[in-house]
């Protein structure tokens, strides 16, 4: 099964059981059903490419970590936020403690259980669930850089830059993190559905756009290297 499928089952088992909870069944509700499976989805594509981006033990996780930190900025109902920071949680202390990242389908289970979180908090208001959704920018924020504005070619590359771009990364998923922060606050808890879209298509548009200031072309990092060792062959 490929991992859009899983993604995509995981996403509806997610909405099936917080139907109620959520408010998703209520009028007007429904679009925030498609629109989590389609991040589930996403995340389900894109998780690997996080992984691998964030290769420092116990970093990657953190962006999962971060998700619920938002979500329980903007949801009303946050009794279930503990429950759902322990795989996560665990993740991050499992990788620090083994001094290695774990297997992808830890941080799977791990997103699904804080997107169950997500959708259950929000009971049913609008500008919760917008603020509960976008809080996966936490997470899509630096794959959909990557794929726009490369920070590297491939998950095994070992170029000279390879340490520059993972602090580059590092610095996006702080970015990503603060971005998704900043909405639960503002949009996530708006009165209205109009002001939580606009506030999230501005924080989104503005940390995306600071991301691509920090991250410049692979090529055009590979050719400033070159200059540089050239500089030092022909100084020798």
């Amino acid at each position: 099964m490929s991992r859009r499928a899983i993604g995509a089952a995981i996403g509806l088992a997610v909405v099936v059981t917080t139907y109620g909870p959520s408010g998703i069944a209520l009028s007007g509700r429904q679009w925030a059903a498609v629109v989590a499976i389609g991040i589930a989805v996403a995340i389900a594509e894109l998780l690997p490419s996080v992984r691998a981006l964030l290769p420092i033990p116990g970093v990657a996780p953190l962006t999962i970590v971060a998700v619920l930190v938002a979500i329980a900025l903007c949801v009303p109902e946050t009794d279930q936020v503990p429950v759902a920071a322990i795989i996560p949680v665990a993740v991050v202390l499992m990788e620090l403690v083994g001094r290695r990242q774990m297997g992808v389908e830890w941080y799977a289970i791990a997103a699904a259980s804080v997107g169950w979180a997500g959708l259950f908090g929000a009971s049913g208001r609008q500008s919760a669930l917008i603020g509960a959704l976008f809080a996966w920018w936490a997470v899509l924020l630096l794959p959909i850089v990557q794929i726009l504005w490369p920070l590297r070619r491939s998950s095994r590359d070992e170029q000279p830059g390879a340490d520059r771009a993972t602090l580059k990364a590092v610095l996006i998923a702080v970015i990503a993190g603060f971005a998704a922060s900043l909405m639960a606050r503002t949009g996530g808890i708006a009165e209205s559905t109009g002001r939580a879209v606009l506030a999230g298509g501005v924080i989104a548009t503005v940390s995306l756009l600071v991301s691509f200031v920090m991250s410049p072309r692979v090529e055009d990092s590979d050719a400033a290297d070159e200059g540089t060792d050239g500089r030092e062959v022909e100084t020798a």
